[in-house]
């Protein structure tokens, strides 16, 4: 699989002499020795001076090209485009106080983000290699390919913690910024796909799909969103890594977590499969204490893919 690659321009000076060899009758006559001959202090004739290139040279390490895993157990990752977007209710669809003020966020490098939400298997494997303080959450429904639930935001971060050791990467929490990005996939409507919720586009209750209202899809049942991204809308709601903050005044600008404001609560986005479809717009924030637990929480991964 081909990796893309950030580089920088440099010029480069250094000195140079060429030997020719092979060139019989392109030098001029006059005062130079014939190839095969020695010249002065017994050296081959050539061109001796100063050379300048621009060359261009890698920085860091190359970017994968999507879908990617960075080991056999760990969770496939797209990686997302740089831009920028205006954050908050820009659908005008329903809108919170606390979806405003919109305001512009510009992300200025491209991150992976998980392709699917953590599923059971992916919790699993951490466990049993030993991470994740060796809990095993309820499996109500269960385990396999379904998002790995009953999952508070301390045990989120053990699981980045975890598969960051396990692969040398900076795995994280996404911040809310990037999550809103990443479910709008370039979109300004209530949805990722339009201003109407739709059938069988997603699992919450009144989405038209078999589990609405009662549990989780196994994960990848539902069509992505143009970044390639699964269940940015329903299923679980995903935890993020930003405090809670009532409205967006004074929120970064830079797509960064928020780490100031209410720590002891988290920010979790996208809805999930109890909840009705006014719950799974791309700028709908609820939130919780950072120790709780439930049937429809859980949490997907990003990590940084430059320097």
């Amino acid at each position: 699989m081909g990796q893309s690659q950030q580089s920088v321009w440099k010029r480069v000076s250094f000195d140079v002499r060429l030997v020719l060899i092979g060139l019989a009758g392109i030098l001029p006559t006059g005062g130079t020795p014939a190839f095969g001959e020695a010249g002065p202090e017994g050296q081959k004739p050539g061109i001796a001076g100063r050379a300048e290139w621009v060359v261009e040279e890698p920085i860091g390490e190359p970017i994968p090209e999507s879908p990617f895993r960075d080991c056999p157990v760990c969770p496939e990752m797209v990686v997302v485009p740089a831009g920028s977007f205006r954050m908050g209710c820009v659908s005008g669809q329903d809108c919170d106080d606390d979806e405003k003020p919109v305001h512009r966020v510009t992300i200025a490098a491209p991150f992976a983000v998980g392709k699917y939400e953590v599923t059971f298997d992916e919790w699993d494997a951490c466990v049993a290699d030993g991470g994740c303080s060796g809990y095993r959450p309820e499996d109500r429904w269960g385990r396999g390919r379904r998002p790995v639930i009953h999952i508070n935001s301390n045990d989120a971060q053990a699981y980045v913690l975890w598969v960051s050791k396990k692969t040398g990467k900076p795995y994280r929490l996404l911040s809310e910024a990037e999550w809103e990005y990443a479910a709008r996939a370039g979109s300004e409507t209530a949805y990722s796909w339009g201003n109407e919720i739709g059938r069988n586009r997603s699992n919450c209750y009144g989405c038209g799909s078999r589990w609405d209202g009662k549990q989780t899809a196994p994960v990848g049942s539902f069509a992505a969103n143009a970044f390639g991204l699964h269940n940015m809308h329903g299923n679980v709601v995903e935890w993020v890594q930003d405090c809670w903050n009532r409205t967006y005044a004074g929120a970064p600008a830079d797509g960064s977590a928020w780490e100031q404001g209410n720590c002891n609560t988290r920010v979790l986005r996208g809805g999930s499969w109890y909840v009705d479809p006014r719950g799974l717009r791309s700028a709908v924030r609820t939130r919780d204490t950072a120790g709780d637990r439930d049937n429809d929480v859980g949490f997907r991964v990003a990590r940084s893919v430059t320097p």
